[in-house]
């Protein structure tokens, strides 16, 4: 749904289904990252730092967690922002 509403608003969305595409995908040099934190292979957190140890991409964590701890560990490891689903 998010993807569909990016696009009609006139954005290219490049989609990956775990921690590792993600990575890979990071070749393909996108402007900013929306990170989940539950994603197979590699959770979002791990993610996060993997790409911080390459480039300088915002970082939007975009996730249903909503301890605070993840919230500020999220932002610790290098996210620009943490937002909890469901949101407006």
């Amino acid at each position: 749904m998010l993807q569909s509403f990016l696009n009609m608003k006139g954005y290219e969305v490049i989609t990956a289904l775990d921690g590792r595409e993600v990575l890979e995908k990071l070749n393909e040099r996108p402007d900013s990252i929306l990170l989940d934190v539950n994603m197979p292979q590699l959770d979002g957190f791990k993610t996060c730092q993997m790409i911080r140890d390459k480039t300088t991409i915002p970082i939007l964590f975009l996730t249903a967690r909503t301890n605070e701890r993840d919230r500020v560990k999220g932002l610790m490891i290098g996210g620009d922002d943490y937002i909890i689903k469901p949101f407006l």
